[in-house]
């Protein structure tokens, strides 16, 4: 397969050319493992500053609008 033909020049296909047998399974899962990395654990404290974001910029109007602009098209369009 010609890789600069669909745009991956710089890809480098042998990191998927490695089986996954029990010898190279362990290597493999750790140095993946950077995947894993979280770097705020507070998950109740990001969920809450985007919902003070999506109050604030006014984005639960354009919601709002825009299940009622949907909902007034179906009927419009529903027989």
């Amino acid at each position: 397969m010609n890789l600069d033909a669909i745009g991956l020049a710089g890809f480098d296909v042998s990191l998927f050319a490695n089986s996954w047998d029990a010898a190279n399974a362990w290597q493999q899962a750790v140095q993946s493992s950077w995947l894993l990395a979280i770097d705020d654990p507070d998950v109740l404290g990001q969920m809450r500053n985007a919902w003070n974001n999506f109050i604030e910029s006014g984005q639960v109007w354009a919601l709002i609008i825009g299940l009622f602009l949907g909902y007034i098209f179906r009927s419009f369009t529903a027989y």
